[in-house]
């Protein structure tokens, strides 16, 4: 794990390397290295947007996926550094995005947030940013066959003290059932519903939204959640436990701050993973 030592100890970022190895055998041999970003929520100024990319360039990754909440809608916020940011990003990479709560609401409520989501989107769908909102796209990386799902959770899920269960009926009903001669990779903003994920049976499902629980305890566990949860058990890190076929759930620390703006021995993380696929 790399750790960036000159940025100032709150805003530090490291980068989370991960290698993950899928035997099945209806799949080719291959492999792939994947980025993945998300709840910037705008912390892309120009220094952060220079350590970021530095960062993408030594590490050459052939698709970098967002996660979510790369800007904040607020009333009167603008799009500017989000868009800007990932339209750097298109020049270089093929970029795949999915909606967090900030996106899905900006998108909900034009009359309280104006033309944010439009000025966010328009502009990134032109340069060729591939927007996964309950939609799903098929790429052949490395020689992988690989389909990207990006879930947009209705707002219930995200709501702060009560949270009605997510069946996988959820997810089947919207895209079907995994296959085993690719492989599936879900965007799912919201970590809750990691038992969810996981008996859906993506190979890796990776999620957002809780910025590593301001501070990281242990393996997986924070201080507290967005939805103001102690100690939440999927603050962080790799969640593989009752998966389906080695199902796993990672859960990004991010890159950015809001709601609770402050990090405590937890870092900014961009996360990779190197996927390989092999015949068993």
């Amino acid at each position: 794990m790399y750790t960036d030592q000159n940025a100032i100890s709150m805003k530090k970022m490291i980068i989370n390397r991960q290698s993950i190895v899928i035997r099945r055998p209806a799949l080719p041999k291959g492999s792939f290295r994947a980025a993945f970003l998300t709840d910037l929520h705008n912390a892309c100024g120009p220094d952060e947007t220079r350590r970021i990319m530095q960062a993408l360039f030594a590490l050459s990754p052939d698709l970098v996926l967002c996660g979510g909440d790369m800007l904040i809608a607020h009333p009167g916020e603008s799009a500017d550094r989000a868009r800007t940011f990932m339209l750097r990003l298109a020049e270089h990479y093929q970029v795949l995005a999915a909606p967090g709560n900030h996106e899905y609401r900006a998108f909900l409520y034009p009359e309280i947030y104006g033309t944010l989501y439009a000025d966010y989107t328009g502009p990134l769908r032109e340069a060729g940013v591939l927007f996964l909102d309950n939609s799903e796209v098929r790429l052949n990386p490395g020689g992988v066959p690989l389909r990207v799902i990006g879930y947009a959770a209705p707002r219930k899920y995200y709501r702060r003290f009560d949270h009605p269960d997510m069946r996988t009926q959820e997810l089947s009903g919207r895209f079907g059932t995994v296959r085993e001669d690719e492989v599936t990779v879900l965007l799912a903003h919201n970590p809750f519903y990691y038992r969810t994920y996981l008996e859906y049976g993506a190979d890796l499902t990776l999620c957002g939204h809780y910025h590593g629980g301001v501070m990281q305890i242990g393996k997986n566990h924070g201080l507290i959640s967005p939805d103001f949860r102690i100690f939440p058990e999927n603050a962080h890190g790799m969640l593989q436990k009752t998966g389906r076929n080695g199902a796993r759930v990672f859960v990004g620390a991010g890159l950015g701050e809001h709601t609770i703006p402050f990090r405590v021995f937890n870092p900014r993380e961009l996360a990779v993973f190197d996927v390989h696929t092999k015949a068993m």
